[in-house]
């Protein structure tokens, strides 16, 4: 290790992260408060319940009225003491145990049943439940709900009533009644070719009309030019990042259509309203006026639009054979360096995705050095396909690893894996605060998310400058279940048959695959061993998959069925939630790393998580998890060592929802494109 990681190291032992005695005295003793602020509140409401019991509403007793005269509660707090066993009366024991604030709890109260069964399952799976958050899950389960004309019309109204107030309601009614004339035009000027009478006096009535349309079209210019002047598309390019984004990308539109109509480029059946087959130019002047919510002919058509979503960049710098990666990739990131330890998992990282920028990693004191490159990159996350105990022998060392590489090329976000002791241990927590990152576990139930698996993921979330306060990690209600027979079933029976073999072998090997199906099929598989630790091995034994020996190549045979199946490459990469065109390479080859990797569908909700925080957008968590995470091979592609096969995955835009759902429907870019942006 060279001498800057040598020093890096050794600031964890320094007298900077010794908590001050006083302040853990006082940590504790405010922490004993919360705690009993809400056995408080939850007191209360148990006795109010009762007196409610006992002493029946009537003209005489009114409960609400008889608590704000007599025992003093404010009207709020009288209706929450007097509602929460109705609405939250069989959650106590969990809202006792994670201390949720009297806020918080009526927050929760107040939302519809939907929100609220979304911010307990937040709760219990060990996230902070605060008002804010709160409030931020009922707008989005409001902003799910809308249709994508609701949402747009409201994208509308809300731009075009900021422009006013900026710069003056004059301004915009005299932008919306210019509008209007030009559609009068419009329809005047579709009819003119069809109408009886001399040539002449229609070609003279058409050149009549178009100079009225290139004058109206004009002053309409002008108006926007007041209304929206930073919203020239001559001298912007719209990234679509939020609200105001969405409903400016609609006006630079409409700017750009009126361009090419003052220069004569359009037909006269552009012009005319032909029931739904509204054109650009028509459903531009239409939006102008407000008589369509946006300024596309159809939800969803931006062919036109520049990139609907920035693509944060972010680095692995232990990948494995990039199941973190695939994640966020899926998720909308970029990758702007990957660093596999193994030189197999470099292989399999360089057949699959050949646009990657892929650097081995085996000794990390020349990783230091390398990373030095990317300090100046503006990276958005930093992050480690391998936990660090999957190094069981360097568990230490890859933990130091990712403090000094977040030292050196100071992302703005990063993403760890560890164990629960991790999680219990606070001296991690500080070893990133102390290198100026707000840092918080969150504790994943991945078999929500469509994973076969029974095992909780702990994950370390951190970001410089406040940046993820706004993050809400996923909480899919109902789950995505998915069990062994989901999984891997058909890969379980997946046996070739010959001529050779006795009918009395096919019947023995049906009988046992069908009670192995039946009694293991609806189960979850325990945590994978890493290297040669495995103290799961008996849960493995319970649901017949014997993970005491080597991995091995091919299906298992009736035998095995019967006393406990050995898991393949191809099993592991199903329960791992790789695509089977994920290549891994021959034989049992990159096994460990496939079964030690962050599951990619997982990668590809928190992904999204953190891309949300990030970039202000919303997106459809349910949609994302019922959806393979890649696309149909493309052929054909060509790379240095001649034409492969690649395997896309699906665009993020396809899950966007509340100020971009009507982009849904965009294409993802070419493959041209994206080995452009990834090269």
């Amino acid at each position: 290790m060279n001498s800057f990681a040598r020093a890096l190291k050794s600031q964890r032992t320094g007298t900077g992260n010794v908590v001050d005695a006083d302040v853990a005295t006082a940590k504790r003793e405010l922490s004993n408060l919360r705690r009993m602020q809400t056995e408080y509140f939850i007191r209360t409401a148990n006795k109010v319940a009762e007196l409610r019991r006992s002493h029946p509403e009537s003209s005489r007793f009114k409960l609400k009225e008889w608590l704000q005269r007599e025992v003093g509660f404010s009207r709020a707090e009288a209706k929450a003491y007097i509602e929460f066993d109705a609405k939250l009366g069989n959650e106590t024991t969990a809202l006792k145990e994670h201390s949720i604030s009297p806020d918080s709890i009526r927050a929760i109260m107040s939302c519809d049943p939907q929100t609220k069964a979304e911010c307990l399952l937040r709760m219990k799976s060990g996230e902070r439940v605060h008002p804010q958050s709160v409030a931020r899950l009922k707008r989005a389960t409001r902003q799910a709900a809308r249709s994508p004309e609701q949402t747009a019309r409201s994208l509308r109204d809300k731009l075009f009533k900021d422009a006013a107030l900026e710069h003056g309601f004059k301004a915009c009614a005299s932008l919306q009644g210019t509008a209007d004339e030009l559609l009068d035009l419009m329809d005047r000027r579709g009819g003119v070719g069809s109408r009886a009478g001399d040539r002449s006096e229609r070609i003279q009535k058409s050149e009549t009309a178009d100079l009225l349309i290139n004058e109206v079209a004009g002053k309409l210019l002008a108006d926007l030019k007041t209304l929206f002047p930073s919203m020239n598309p001559e001298k912007r390019d719209y990234a679509v990042r939020g609200r105001r984004d969405i409903a400016g990308l609609w006006v630079s539109r409409s700017w750009r259509m009126l361009s090419a109509l003052r220069r004569n480029r359009y037909e006269p059946a552009h012009l005319a309203c032909d029931g739904d087959d509204i054109t650009g130019v028509r459903a531009c002047v239409e939006f102008l006026a407000g008589k369509r919510a946006f300024s596309t002919p159809k939800p969803g058509d931006f062919a036109s639009a520049p990139d609907g979503v920035s693509n944060p960049l972010f680095i692995d710098i232990d990948a494995g054979i990039g199941g973190t990666a695939l994640g966020l990739e899926a998720a909308g990131f970029r990758p702007v360096a990957l660093f596999p330890r193994a030189v197999d998992s470099q292989r399999a990282l360089e057949t699959n995705r050949p646009s990657w920028t892929v650097k081995p990693a085996s000794d990390f004191a020349l990783l230091t050095d390398v990373l030095f490159e990317y300090a100046s990159k503006n990276v958005d996350l930093l992050t480690s396909g391998l936990p660090w105990h999957h190094h069981v022998h360097g568990q230490k060392v890859a933990y130091a690893n990712a403090l000094i590489a977040l030292e050196i090329v100071k992302p703005k976000t990063f993403l760890f894996e560890g164990l629960e002791a991790d999680r219990e241990n606070p001296s991690i927590v500080q070893d990133f605060v102390d290198r100026g990152y707000d840092a918080q576990w969150h504790t994943l139930d991945v078999s929500r998310y469509g994973l076969a698996q029974a095992k909780a993921r702990h994950v370390l979330l951190g970001a410089r400058d406040r940046l993820l306060d706004e993050l809400s990690m996923p909480a899919i209600d109902p789950p995505e279940d998915c069990g062994l027979a989901d999984a891997i079933g058909d890969l379980v029976s997946h046996r070739k048959w010959d001529e050779t073999e006795e009918p009395a072998d096919r019947d023995a090997f049906e009988n046992a695959l069908h009670a192995w199906m039946s009694k293991y099929g609806r189960m979850k598989v325990p945590e994978f061993p890493q290297g040669r630790r495995n103290r799961k091995k008996q849960q493995w034994r319970q649901r017949g998959i014997r993970i005491d020996e080597h991995y091995v190549v091919g299906p298992p045979s009736t035998e095995e069925l019967e006393t406990g199946i050995r898991l393949n490459p191809a099993m592991l990469k199903r329960l791992q939630t790789f695509p089977d065109s994920w290549k891994v390479g021959p034989g049992i080859l990159n096994a460990n790393e496939i079964a030690g990797a962050f599951p990619p569908q997982a990668a590809k909700i928190v992904g999204m998580a953190i891309h949300s925080a990030l970039a202000g957008v919303h997106f459809d968590y349910k949609r994302a998890v019922r959806t393979s995470l890649v696309l149909p091979a493309v052929e054909g592609v060509e790379t240095a060592s001649g034409s492969i096969s690649e395997t896309w995955t699906r665009s993020v835009l396809e899950f966007l929802v509340d100020d971009s759902s009507t982009l849904r429907d965009r294409k993802p870019e070419s493959l041209s494109e994206r080995s452009v942006a990834t090269g």
